[in-house]
């Protein structure tokens, strides 16, 4: 959780190891969109060949979906460096 304007604001951490197909990325997709409580997503990757795929297959949502990699989060987490 997280303060915007003063309010809690919570968030949702995925780790992903592998890709995915099209497909489940679809799918992954509309879960997220159709997401009322959870107002962004930080999705942690072990390499930067698996960052620059997931964040191709989930650009361009409305929700704020964030990337970055386990590594940087484990040692650090208020300076992990993220994309959008």
């Amino acid at each position: 959780m997280t303060k915007e304007y003063g309010r809690p604001v919570e968030f949702a951490i995925e780790y992903k190891r592998t890709l995915k197909s099209q497909a489940k990325y679809a799918k992954i997709r509309e879960a997220i969109e159709s997401e009322k409580r959870v107002k962004a997503f930080l999705y942690l990757v072990p390499a930067y060949e698996l960052l620059h795929s997931i964040t191709d297959a989930l650009c361009q949502m409305e929700q704020l979906v964030l990337f970055g990699l386990v590594d940087e989060f484990k040692k650090d987490r208020l300076e992990t460096r993220v994309r959008d």
